[in-house]
């Protein structure tokens, strides 16, 4: 696991913790979809840059 995905971890799982020091209620089903997110892969969308574009460019984008 890389490091930066562990600190990532670690310092939601202590805000979990410090929230529950404090009284704050969470349901366990929360706190289980709240884990489940942090493990999901994240998809970035990229734009192409203006020498990369090609035949497959916006048709309705404006003509410089």
């Amino acid at each position: 696991m890389p490091l930066k995905r562990r600190l990532r971890t670690l310092a939601c799982c202590g805000l979990l913790q410090i929230a529950a020091l404090f009284g704050i209620p969470m349901r366990p089903e929360e706190v289980q979809e709240f884990m489940q997110s942090l493990n999901e892969q994240k998809v970035a969308h990229t734009l192409p840059e203006e020498k990369e574009k090609g035949e497959g460019a916006d048709p309705e984008a404006p003509k410089s």
